[in-house]
């Protein structure tokens, strides 16, 4: 997932919410027409997704894998985004240009006993998430490439 698509991804997790039995398979083929206007009703203006895009998100959003702890991946990616911003932590930090796919960064890292939860994570672009790998926040910031 890129960060242009988060919006997309939000406006599905609110509608997922929304909708009895969301894993059911109507959704993606006699309901289609519905969920795509209620998801296109969640979008911010401006975000003019086609059908197929949303229904693409809505069926990758089901089968989203869950992290470590058992959150599901999509879901905490979006409240993560909601809580701590919508951009990589590490832009603007003099660290080199993001990359557009997000991923999901603990700040306290997994070698350090870092969970997966809302309040340790933050969204990072693949470049600064893998440049950073188990680093601590104060190393990375002090030692980091600014090389993309």
């Amino acid at each position: 997932m890129t960060f242009d698509e988060l919006p997309l991804y939000e406006a599905v997790y609110d509608v997922y919410r929304l909708v009895d039995n969301p894993r059911s398979d109507r959704w993606l083929t006699a309901d289609s027409e519905v969920l795509c206007r209620s998801i296109q009703d969640h979008l911010p203006i401006g975000h003019p997704y086609k059908m197929p895009q949303m229904l693409d998100a809505w069926a990758r959003f089901g089968k989203s894998g869950t992290v470590e702890g058992g959150a599901k991946k999509l879901e905490l990616l979006v409240t993560i985004a909601r809580l701590h911003g919508r951009k990589c932590f590490w832009a603007d930090r003099g660290l080199g240009e993001c990359t557009s796919e997000i991923t999901i960064d603990r700040l306290l890292t997994g070698s350090r006993g870092g969970q997966y939860t809302q309040e340790n994570c933050v969204l990072a672009c693949s470049f600064h998430n893998s440049q950073r790998n188990d680093r601590s926040i104060e190393d990375y910031l002090s030692n980091a490439k600014d090389t993309p």
